[in-house]
């Protein structure tokens, strides 16, 4: 059942990305939704599915824009597998925690991109523009990962794919009383 989550949150984060707004105040970026299905994936799951929702997620945000594909899988998949590395040292359940790995991903990837869209002769390196375009990644990164986060989390709960959490649990069964 991972992989057909997996599937529905990488399409329904693929729309809900293209249909988000680019608000110049932030460079003109939209909202990295895909980004934030890796980091979730990353943080929740073995590695092997991590590196499978950065290629999906990669090739689907490389087939919505302009960039050449892979660009977005190669930075994606190397972004899951540094999250994958050290999440046993990381509360991947706290909001906190998603909002902060969202926007570093998020920016960090936007000054990435641009450096391989210059290198490659696609982009014209420009610093202000550069670093508002990672500011505003980062922003929407830091307010889209926790929904993400919350959303995604909550469907892999409703079809078993994770089982709710002790605590959490037992303060349902308290309540009921």
């Amino acid at each position: 059942m991972t992989g057909v989550v997996l599937l529905v949150s990488l399409l329904a984060a693929a729309v809900v990305q293209e249909l988000s707004p680019a608000y110049g105040a932030l460079g003109q970026v939209k909202a990295p939704v895909l980004l934030a299905v890796v980091v979730y994936y990353a943080f929740n799951r073995r590695f092997a599915i991590a590196m499978t929702a950065g290629l999906l997620a990669g090739v689907l945000q490389d087939a919505m824009s302009l960039v050449p594909l892979g660009y977005s899988s190669l930075l994606f998949m190397g972004a899951g597998a540094a999250i994958s590395r050290y999440r046993e040292q990381m509360e991947s359940e706290s909001v906190v925690t998603a909002g902060f790995f969202g926007a570093a991903t998020a920016g960090s990837l936007a000054l990435l991109m641009s450096l391989l869209l210059a290198h490659a002769g696609r982009f014209v390196w420009r610093p202000g523009p550069v670093l508002l375009r990672a500011a505003g990644s980062a922003v929407w990164g830091l307010a889209v990962t926790p929904v993400v986060f919350l959303l995604v989390g909550g469907l892999d709960r409703r079809v078993g794919n994770v089982e709710q959490r002790e605590d959490v649990a037992e303060l349902g069964r308290a309540d009921e009383f």
